[in-house]
């Protein structure tokens, strides 16, 4: 709690401070590559705190010592929870400074047109993976209510990404379940 924080402080001012010509990027590049190493770490994080949810919940049940749902889980948290929600705002045009990293890696022409397949395919994914999930939830032998509820929670969440116009609604009902 002291020495990490400190040493991102230290790393910030030694990105930011130097002066344009003295390193190979400008300032406002550095911030922009900051600003897109935070939007991928604050994703990460999102998804590794519903992969903690999940676990609690399957330890609330009995099931802590469950190597396969522990497994699941991991796949589900960081699959769902954060590479279908990246990809979610990509295809929406929400993800963080999109125009300078993004639209380099993916032609944003393409993305537009091929909105709707890959809407309709991350539903696909979203639900084939939340059933799975369920079943096995269905099949244990100590089922937990709550560990079902917070899947389904969170698939909502994921659709909401996927299928909403406007990130706003996403991002209201996202901020409101981390809280």
């Amino acid at each position: 709690f002291v020495v990490i924080p400190a040493l991102v402080t230290a790393a910030c001012f030694a990105v930011f401070l130097p002066a344009d010509d003295a390193l190979p990027w400008t300032r406002a590049q550095r911030l922009v590559a900051l600003a897109i190493l935070d939007y991928g770490l604050v994703t990460y994080h999102f998804a590794a705190q519903h992969f903690g949810a999940l676990c609690i919940y399957r330890a609330r049940s009995g099931r802590a010592g469950s190597t396969t749902t522990r497994r699941l889980d991991r796949w589900y948290a960081l699959g769902i929870g954060g590479v279908l929600v990246f990809l979610a705002e990509i295809v929406a045009g929400t993800a963080a400074s999109q125009d300078l990293w993004a639209d380099r890696w993916v032609d944003p022409q393409w993305v537009a047109g091929a909105q709707s397949g890959l809407r309709t395919g991350g539903t696909v994914v979203l639900a084939a993976a939340t059933l799975v999930l369920l079943a096995r939830e269905a099949r244990a032998g100590a089922r937990s209510i709550p560990r079902a509820l917070y899947v389904l929670s969170l698939a909502a969440m994921v659709a909401l990404a996927i299928h909403a116009r406007s990130p706003f609604l996403f991002v209201a009902v996202w901020t409101a379940q981390h809280w």
